[in-house]
């Protein structure tokens, strides 16, 4: 039986360009591999994964709020393909940005200045919601007393609570005990 052989072994290099360095791997023909992930990239992608966890559930909470069970599918759908919507933007965005790093009139590496505009943007809008986002339709500014009212009578066929914050120690037990939780991340 003849041995299989794994091919040509990777050396790891480094490439300079802007003053980054750039780790890839190249075999003995010299032939470039793969990118060599750093540690820190790891790091930075598993901190910004958990910081995205919340996002649909919050939506989905949001949602369940104002409008009715029968509802939700179509109001989810929606603001779910506003995804799209957004990644196509962001490139155009992006585009712009390189347009002008190209060109050379950017103080900084474009990627730099998308990652700060970017987290600008979303830091912003998130100001934005914490201070006009009401919580139910209870505390909702823009509507009337009578308002209010009719938001939650179309909503009371759903049998779920608009204005409970008591934190109850079984309901935390359970949420850690649950297997889909940790499923989740």
């Amino acid at each position: 039986m003849a041995a299989i052989h794994p091919g040509p072994v990777p050396t790891t290099n480094e490439y300079e360009m802007d003053d980054n360095k750039i780790k890839y791997e190249k075999n003995t023909d010299g032939e470039v591999v793969a990118p060599v992930p750093d540690q820190l990239d790891n790091v930075e992608a598993f901190e910004v994964d958990e910081a995205e966890t919340g996002i649909t559930p919050a939506f989905t909470i949001v949602t369940s709020q104002w409008y009715r069970k029968n509802e939700q599918g179509t109001r989810t759908g929606i603001w779910f393909s506003c995804n799209a919507l957004s990644l196509t933007l962001g490139a155009f965005i992006a585009y712009g940005f390189a347009e002008a790093d190209l060109s050379g009139d950017l103080a900084i590496p474009g990627w730099q200045v998308i990652f700060i505009f970017m987290g600008c943007l979303t830091t912003a809008m998130g100001v934005v919601l914490a201070l006009f986002l009401p919580d139910s339709p209870l505390t909702a500014r823009f509507l009337t007393a009578q308002e209010k009212e009719v938001a939650i009578e179309r909503i009371r066929s759903n049998q779920q609570s608009v204005g409970n914050h008591e934190y109850k120690l079984y309901q935390v037990k359970e949420a850690f005990m649950d297997p889909m939780v940790s499923l989740e991340q």
